[in-house]
């Protein structure tokens, strides 16, 4: 019985000094640059009819710490890196930081994704072609506050560049686009049909086309925040939930445009 467990015992040295040395080549097959950029402050979100006046937009601005996914294809993989926030200075200017596989050819075209959640790559089940999640995803639930971290979706475009010298490789990413926002945001008042009175909704369902939108706030309020995709002379439909009832309203010929701040009143019956 000694025997057989020494045997045992031997085995599974083996086994991990071989786990060991397959970990230690893992390490230095996967080689990486680091890559560094700098983001311009962003731009405000502005109400649709005045443009740039300080009481008629949303002021956002980079934070240290966020991160920012730079979607780009090597070896024929579509690929996705974590990029980091790493300060921003006092015009609002962000620094960047990120690593890309040693090998990534100089001048390769990416795109850059805020938040890194909303960013995906073309091969992955909830893509869309402009290198976000489907919309369907990102703002099919929203709590109708303008902290959720779907409302700010911003998509941009670079290039980056490897230089290799004396066996060292170093890198850097040309801003081409900046990142701008893909989204419109809307702040809704819901008023009875006569417009003389609020009414608190415990949720209120936005029907655009075959596309819906649920926002659903932690308690019921007349006042709600919410991002929806841009469109053009569209029907939209609202459905208010209020107690066991449910009230609508409907608006024709709709159009808004990313990147603007709307303010709406809706009156449900």
């Amino acid at each position: 019985m000694k025997k057989v467990f020494g045997i045992f015992a031997v085995a599974l040295a083996l086994v991990a000094c071989n786990k060991n040395e397959m970990d230690v080549q893992s390490q230095t097959d996967n080689k990486y640059i680091t890559i560094t950029a700098q983001l311009a402050p962003k731009s405000a979100i502005t109400k649709a009819l005045f443009e740039n006046t300080t009481n008629n937009s949303i002021v956002v601005n980079w934070a240290k710490n966020e991160e920012i996914a730079i979607l780009y294809s090597y070896d024929n993989i579509d690929r996705k890196a974590r990029a980091e926030i790493t300060s921003v200075d006092a015009s609002g200017t962000a620094t960047i930081t990120f690593v890309v596989l040693e090998g990534t050819p100089n001048n390769t075209p990416c795109k850059i994704v805020y938040p890194f959640s909303a960013g995906t790559t073309s091969s992955a089940s909830d893509a869309d072609s402009d290198g976000v999640k489907d919309t369907s995803v990102l703002l099919g639930s929203q709590d109708g506050t303008l902290n959720s971290g779907n409302l700010d979706v911003r998509v941009g475009a670079g290039t980056i560049q490897t230089t290799t010298q004396e066996n060292y490789t170093s890198g850097n990413l040309t801003v081409t686009k900046q990142p701008v926002p893909q989204f419109a945001i809307f702040k809704f008042t819901v008023m009875n049909a006569e417009g003389t009175a609020n009414v608190n909704v415990e949720q209120l369902d936005i029907s655009i086309g075959s596309h819906g939108y649920t926002i659903k706030p932690s308690s019921a309020t007349s006042t709600l925040f919410a991002a929806l995709p841009p469109v053009s002379d569209q029907t939209v439909t609202f459905y208010a939930t209020v107690g066991s009832s449910t009230l609508q309203a409907s608006k024709d010929n709709i159009t808004f445009d990313a990147g603007k701040y709307y303010q709406s009143t809706v009156k449900v019956h």
